[in-house]
């Protein structure tokens, strides 16, 4: 990750680069693919947050946010997000609109930020297959399976080789049985992500 990078993440409201690469134990690069996985989920976080039927799916949308957001180093977002989930479950929702404002306004910033790092320097094959395997091990590590096999039938279907259709197919599997943890440990020994 460039220091024009950094500099840029740092303007972030709400974001703790330090914070999250220390607590995740993960490389600048890694942690970059997962801000980067992170803000192309985030619309579809938002959308589910306002357009939650009840409040059941609210307090389970404000919980998968809930990780995601820790993970990234969005502290004061996720405690939000606890919130959101603990007033959803006692059947209110009074903060949903401001919450959805913030995440939108992270949202902004993120991609932002992220997006002048990516006209810097184009993204190989390789590095998109790593992203979007970062992005499967996140979500799986958050317990958002169906999104991780939603994922996963993405890259599947883009065809990356015989070894990698193989490869795909075994944590297709996983993932269909509900496996998040060895799904997580697949694509760890696979040593991409």
């Amino acid at each position: 990750m460039s220091e024009d990078l950094l500099t840029r993440l740092s303007a972030v409201s709400n974001l703790s680069v330090k914070r999250a690469m220390s607590n995740l134990g993960i490389s600048e690069a890694a942690y970059e693919r997962i801000l980067r996985l992170t803000a192309a989920l985030l619309p579809e976080h938002i959308s589910r947050l306002q357009d939650a039927p009840d409040p059941a799916a609210l307090a389970a949308e404000a919980h998968a946010l809930k990780g995601v957001l820790s993970n990234i180093g969005a502290s004061e977002l996720s405690e939000q997000a606890a919130a959101l989930e603990t007033e959803a479950r006692q059947g209110t929702v009074d903060r949903r609109g401001a919450f959805c404002g913030e995440l939108s306004v992270l949202y902004e910033e993120l991609t932002a930020a992220l997006s002048e790092q990516q006209r810097a320097k184009p993204e190989g094959k390789a590095d998109a297959l790593a992203a979007q395997l970062s992005a499967i091990a996140l979500a799986a590590r958050n317990y958002e399976l169906p999104l991780a096999q939603k994922l996963c039938e993405r890259v599947y279907a883009f065809s990356y080789g015989a070894v990698w259709d193989e490869r795909l197919e075994k944590l297709q599997g996983l993932l269909g049985q509900f496996d998040a943890d060895g799904a997580c440990a697949l694509i760890d020994e696979w040593g991409v992500a």
